[in-house]
């Protein structure tokens, strides 16, 4: 049971986004002015790219040995903590992300200044418990 479990930032995250281009695209079909005609496709395109770019530039991998965090699409940055360095986990939830079913998870370490955090996670508790559960295990 010690398989990797690989996780991106969910995309009901990106809500408030998702209504701005569906708002935009009906504003784009109602609209006649030839300005907005022009400009309103560069902010949709826009809006799908920053949607896109938050999802896929973010990948998260709970694996056998630690947790690691992958950012970024061109260049990547990657942090890497094994769980003997691990102090515990801990989760995160505002009203809104309870509500979608979301939440923060944060990998405390016991010794390096960074931790690392695990941003718009479907169901955390399930992860969380996971993480402490092969804490255990070492």
């Amino acid at each position: 049971m010690n398989e990797e479990i690989y996780l991106r930032p969910a995309w009901r995250s990106q809500w408030v986004t998702m209504l701005i281009l569906l708002f935009s695209i009906i504003a784009y079909q109602i609209i006649n002015n030839p300005w907005s005609q022009l400009l309103a496709p560069f902010f949709i395109g826009y809006l799908l790219l920053k949607i896109l770019v938050v999802r896929f530039s973010t990948l998260y991998m709970i694996g056998p040995k630690g947790v690691e965090k992958h950012v970024g699409i061109l260049s990547q940055d990657m942090t890497r903590i094994e769980y003997r360095h691990i102090r515990g986990a801990n989760m995160r939830r505002s009203i809104t992300n309870r509500f979608m079913g979301l939440g923060h998870i944060t990998v405390a370490t016991s010794g390096m200044d960074e931790d690392v955090h695990l941003s718009n996670i479907k169901t955390p508790q399930y992860y969380v418990d996971i993480i402490i559960g092969r804490l255990k295990n070492l």
